[in-house]
């Protein structure tokens, strides 16, 4: 039995992986998000934001407030640099993620605090944020 290779058909083939990976890619992380992953909840004069650092220690978080935007930045630094992974899913390196505020806050008024890998962030809204009644007349 005479067995031919044909040359054209495996390149095809090789084409084919090319086109699925660089296809596929894109949807495999079109679920994932910025980090940290942050939830905004906004109750009455109160902005509440909660991020998500786990493995992130106080002094490796920056916060900062420029107009109407709250910066989270910071490092998430390798818990074991000095053997090889097995595997690894947890991403390291410089983080930041600015958070647009619905209303002005009131700079003095900010509290935050780290617990427990997650970031407590409340704001208080600003006299001029908050709704006035207009009386009619």
């Amino acid at each position: 039995m005479i067995i031919t290779n044909d040359i054209f058909n495996e390149m095809l083939g090789l084409r084919n992986v090319f086109d699925e990976f660089f296809t596929t890619m894109p949807q495999r992380y079109a679920d994932t998000c910025e980090y940290p992953a942050i939830n905004v909840h906004e109750t009455g004069d109160v902005i509440e934001i909660r991020a998500l650092l786990p493995g992130v220690t106080v002094e490796a978080v920056n916060l900062e407030l420029h107009d109407r935007d709250l910066i989270i930045s910071g490092e998430r630094k390798p818990e074991n640099g000095k053997h090889a992974y097995i595997r690894r899913e947890r991403e390291y390196g410089a983080f930041k993620r600015a958070i647009r505020l619905s209303a002005p806050v009131v700079p003095d008024r900010i509290e935050a605090q780290l617990k427990d890998g997650v970031l407590h962030v409340t704001l208080t809204k600003s006299e001029a944020a908050k709704p006035r009644r207009i009386e009619i007349k």
